[in-house]
């Protein structure tokens, strides 16, 4: 919606809308042919089965949503909550972090 105000073009588009409540019900409204188009997170739209990527948007206009990690202070488990950290943030599965749709932080 944001992205849509910033082009000015919110007043065009709004009448066009079909509200949903989760990324899910945007992926299955454009699979089922209920929506021509739907914005989501590009991780989000590449595994739905129905729906073609059309592209992204230009990295000025992107909005970047934050991924993090934490343990119980009480956890039993800290060692390998450590270990997985250190390997979800390793350069090694930078491949696999693009192929699903995701950017590593700069």
């Amino acid at each position: 919606m944001g992205l849509l105000k910033r082009f000015g073009i919110f007043d065009k588009m709004t009448p066009k809308f079909k509200p949903t409540t989760t990324g899910d019900d945007v992926s299955k409204a454009v699979a089922a042919g209920e929506a021509e188009l739907g914005v989501l997170p590009l991780s989000e739209i590449l595994p739905v089965p129905g729906v073609e990527l059309a592209g992204t948007f230009p990295k000025e206009v992107q909005d970047y949503s934050v991924m993090v990690g934490a343990a119980s202070a009480s956890s039993s488990q800290s060692p390998a909550v450590k270990a997985l950290m250190e390997f979800l943030t390793s350069r090694g599965i930078n491949s696999v972090i693009e192929k699903k749709g995701m950017e590593r932080s700069k």
